[in-house]
């Protein structure tokens, strides 16, 4: 049995026969094109610049960007709190997405006066250009397996603030290429945020090696060679 998450993997080891049969291979990350540091970086402002104009952002803040299905076990309200709690620190919240929530979540943005910090696009088709655009990534799930967008996010080289449920600590190695806190933790997401901010050099060093371990133990090529191994010690 081939787990995409540790936790998943834990429950099952638990089971009758299982216990020696369960591994853990995470999700892994696959892109048409893959562009280095460089190439990344030039290809940043107009990303910028191309969303700033689509969707009123302001190109010289810090963009947050939230990508997921507006549904509950997403807990987007944790972003959009932590948007508030930041005040005028010039970060904007960037959520993509739609769902079940959608008119909930904009109405709580307005009745906290959010509009400008938080920021909804509905669903986008090219998001190439979110992950090229924006500074960081958050991740306010209450419960995760092995979540793609993280991988999306760190093949870009965005540094990635999430939540420790599920697969995440799996991908996301807390203060290397990512920061890892509790769920549902308003104050330790904002001091997650506040830290980003704060700190330009850290977010780039760990945006650097969230994309050197996309192209690495996350890297597909990787992912097929750990389930071909199984399989042939399965036959063996």
């Amino acid at each position: 049995l081939i787990c995409v998450s540790q936790p998943l993997a834990d429950y099952y080891r638990r089971l009758p026969l299982l216990g020696r049969k369960t591994h853990v291979v995470p999700n892994a990350i696959i892109q048409d094109e893959e562009l280095d540091n460089q190439q990344l970086r030039a290809a940043r402002p107009a990303a910028r610049q191309e969303l700033a104009a689509r969707h009123g952002l302001d190109p010289d803040a810090l963009w947050a960007a939230v990508v997921g299905r507006l549904v509950p076990v997403k807990n987007h309200r944790l972003a959009i709190d932590a948007a508030a709690a930041l005040g005028e620190r010039g970060l904007q919240v960037v959520i993509v997405g739609g769902g079940p929530l959608e008119q909930e979540l904009h109405g709580l943005v307005r009745q906290r006066g959010l509009e400008g910090r938080v920021i909804f696009t509905g669903q986008v088709e090219e998001m190439d250009r979110i992950y090229q655009a924006a500074d960081l990534m958050m991740l306010t799930s209450h419960s995760e397996g092995s979540p793609m967008v993280v991988l999306e996010a760190m093949s870009f080289g965005v540094p990635v603030l999430a939540t420790a449920v599920g697969g995440v600590p799996d991908v996301v190695r807390d203060g290397d290429n990512g920061l890892l806190i509790p769920a549902d933790d308003l104050g330790a997401c904002v001091a997650g945020l506040e830290r980003l901010l704060a700190d330009e050099g850290l977010a780039r060093r760990m945006g650097e090696t969230a994309l050197h371990m996309s192209r690495t133990e996350l890297h597909a090529s990787r992912w097929a060679e750990r389930h071909i191994q199984l399989y042939e010690a399965a036959l063996a």
